[in-house]
């Protein structure tokens, strides 16, 4: 073309569309029947464009709302199956320790059985203790009070040998005392009266203690162990100090 060039552009759905430039200007070119039709398409298309953020955000919140529903829905799930496991773990640690606790106690029952048991033992040995205890001690109380009752005597015993032993030692002895006579003698046989159980045959005064009449009238049990008629003064008083020091020591005992 020697007047203007003219260039043909092909467009999507498969219109021409020619235009000519020259030195005079365009020029109108015949346009195509489908050319409204695109046209109508491109508007649309643009107000797709247009609204396609609001859709986009309008499906996004959506889908985050139902995202959202089903996270809590299944957090609650979770949470009450975690809450579940959680009363069972208590439940088991409860019986647990209960388990344990009636173990400790049935331990401690039967620790408790075998000290009440000794113990029950032990009380029976003390109480047979003291029951012998006490028989001795009445046994001890007897033998206190006879001692006590012997070293009575033994005391007014003492009293009468002394008061017998000073009456002897300031009467006159026998060997200072004259011979009897004959006739006196005879005169004695004659009266009726012996004297012999006084003076002995040999001519030598035996005074009979002073408190031989009054044991003689207590009798064989009640005098003990003490100083008879005939006896050495000597010998009875220290028979009487080693019976007095034995039954003082039987006493304090």
């Amino acid at each position: 073309m020697a007047d203007g060039a003219a260039a043909g552009k092909a467009d999507g759905a498969g219109a021409f569309r020619l235009t000519a430039i020259n030195d005079e200007g365009d020029r109108v070119v015949a346009e195509p029947e489908s050319m409204g039709r695109v046209r109508e398409l491109h508007e649309q298309l643009s107000d797709v464009v247009v609204t396609l953020n609001s859709k986009v955000s309008r499906v996004l919140h959506k889908q985050e709302q139902e995202f959202l529903s089903a996270y809590r829905g299944h957090m609650y799930s979770v949470q009450r199956e975690l809450q579940t496991w959680k009363d069972k773990a208590d439940a088991a640690r409860l019986r647990q320790e209960r388990d344990q606790r009636m173990q400790r106690l049935t331990e401690e029952c039967a620790w408790f059985r075998k000290e009440a048991l000794r113990l029950n033992k032990f009380t029976t040995a003390l109480k047979r203790d003291v029951t012998a205890l006490r028989e001795r001690l009445g046994a001890v109380e007897e033998d206190r009070q006879w001692l006590s009752r012997q070293l009575k005597a033994a005391k007014k015993d003492n009293k009468l040998l002394r008061a017998e032993l000073e009456l002897r030692m300031t009467e006159p002895s026998a060997a200072s005392l004259p011979a009897p006579l004959d006739g006196a003698d005879e005169s004695g046989r004659g009266g009726g009266g012996d004297h012999r159980g006084f003076f002995g045959g040999g001519g030598a005064a035996t005074l009979p203690p002073l408190g031989a009449r009054e044991r003689a009238d207590q009798g064989p049990a009640s005098r003990g162990p003490f100083i008879t008629l005939g006896e050495d003064v000597d010998g009875g008083m220290a028979g009487s100090s080693g019976m007095l020091e034995q039954a003082g020591d039987f006493a304090c005992q």
